[in-house]
């Protein structure tokens, strides 16, 4: 019976250990003509950022707001997005048995900044102020980041040049996520379908 106890209790204690969030959100928002704009989006195991280690791609922030004041970068608070990109990248670490570095992030770059959701009235939007320029943010992505996860979901085909042109700049070799249904699967896709296992293991064959 004893043994059978600690069975239990220790398969439960490695549930919980798999289940902690190893990252922390940073975020700099901007505003134009009365319009949010999340501009610089982090995921860090510190609060430094010193190499990054994967990136995730999606469409835009959505609902996300600001926790503090704007225009630097500081500590955010975690949408059902990044929430989950943050559990499945932690994940990843706790399965493959190690940490991440002091200064190791996780960047998230959207095809556009402007916060607004439903997506269709992000897009209404984005197509009439396309021009701010807090609207676009440069895709740097450094040459040792191990990961890209291509995660922008499916919009109708309007931003399909801006995700072409992301595309087409991209290693290839780096590149995770689901594609189904002619297009990337984002977060929110993932855990509706109990496909965060798969990307899951995609990360942690990446890690080193």
């Amino acid at each position: 019976m004893m043994i059978c106890c600690l069975k239990y209790h220790n398969l439960r204690d490695k549930m919980k250990t798999s289940q902690v969030k190893l990252f922390n959100p940073y975020a700099q928002f901007e505003t134009d003509n009365s319009l949010m704009y999340r501009t610089k989006t982090y995921l860090s195991y510190t609060c430094q950022r010193k190499r990054c280690v994967g990136v995730v791609i999606m469409v835009n922030p959505g609902s996300s707001i600001p926790k503090g004041e704007l225009h630097v970068v500081h500590e955010a608070s975690e949408d059902k997005s990044l929430q989950i990109v943050n559990e499945v990248v932690s994940k990843a670490y706790n399965l493959k048995g190690i940490k991440p570095n002091d200064g190791d992030y996780i960047e998230i770059f959207n095809t556009f900044n402007l916060c607004k959701w439903p997506l269709h009235e992000a897009i209404k939007l984005f197509l009439k102020q396309k021009d701010s320029k807090y609207m676009f943010t440069p895709m740097n992505i450094n040459s040792d980041t191990e990961w890209l996860w291509v995660a922008w979901g499916k919009d109708g085909g309007e931003l399909t040049g801006i995700k072409e042109q992301i595309y087409n700049q991209l290693d290839k070799s780096k590149i995770i996520g689901i594609y189904e249904d002619g297009y990337y699967y984002h977060p929110l896709r993932i855990q509706i379908k109990g496909k965060k296992e798969y990307v899951t293991k995609q990360i942690t064959n990446y890690l080193s």
